[in-house]
């Protein structure tokens, strides 16, 4: 049994540093070093108390998409592929499908997304990359650890679940969601890691778990909060 604990998933850095997104009045932090960049980048604001929606329906993809799942989250080239195709042929085209899915229908991005699609691909690259954090971050919340112990599961049952939950739905309303998908990836979860077997077809586990209904409804977006302004990403804006 390898018991070896990952580092959490790295975070997506942010390019760029100048807010023109309209979401958010403002909110968005401008350039630290007081750069002239105002007219060379905008930033993409995935979710506002005014417009919530672009991180539900990218997570929603992913959920009701599996065999993209696995071309973007593992590695184990031995992976039983389920019945179906995924949208791209690698990641980077399916990082464009799903950026297609989120922003050619956006009131506020749709015209940038038509004039430079490759960067949206980027965004939501990096956006994925934050949410993997974000997951980790939560999901530790439900290991139990002390006096040198390995760490314990607090699963549905114990007397503290229930509000622990709430606390975590509160902070990331997409945890279930992507815990469905992300709960047997060892590079993403830290139980799996800990109960990680050689030799076990982690691409098995997650087809199996992949639900098309969750706990946590992705596409009803009007009662999360938004994420904040450090959760945005940045692409180029055409000159």
């Amino acid at each position: 049994m390898a018991k070896n604990t990952p580092a959490p998933p790295p975070s997506s850095s942010s390019r760029g540093n100048t807010d023109r997104g309209r979401r958010g009045h403002g909110r968005g932090r401008g350039s630290a070093g007081g750069e002239a960049e105002s007219s060379s980048a905008f930033r993409v604001h995935w979710e506002t108390t005014i417009a919530p929606g672009c991180t539900s329906k990218m997570v929603q993809w992913l959920v009701d998409h599996p065999v993209d799942c696995i071309v973007l989250f593992l590695e184990d080239k031995s992976t039983p592929c389920p019945q179906g195709q995924p949208s791209g042929s690698n990641k980077q085209e399916i990082y464009g499908v799903t950026a297609k899915i989120v922003f050619n229908g956006d009131l506020e991005y749709r015209g940038l997304f038509m004039l430079q699609p490759e960067k949206f691909s980027e965004v939501v690259q990096n956006h994925i990359g934050i949410s993997k954090r974000l997951y980790y971050d939560q999901a530790k919340n439900f290991q139990q650890t002390g006096n040198g112990i390995a760490p314990t599961e607090i699963s549905e049952g114990d007397p503290e679940y229930n509000n622990l939950l709430e606390s975590v739905l509160e902070a990331f309303p997409w945890y279930m969601d992507l815990h469905g998908l992300w709960k047997g990836i060892p590079s993403i979860s830290l139980k799996a890691a800990i109960n990680s077997t050689l030799g076990i077809s982690h691409g098995a586990q997650l087809l199996s778990i992949v639900k098309k209904t969750s706990t946590t409804t992705a596409s009803d977006s009007s009662s999360e909060p938004p994420m904040s302004d450090c959760h945005t990403c940045t692409a180029n804006e055409p000159s």
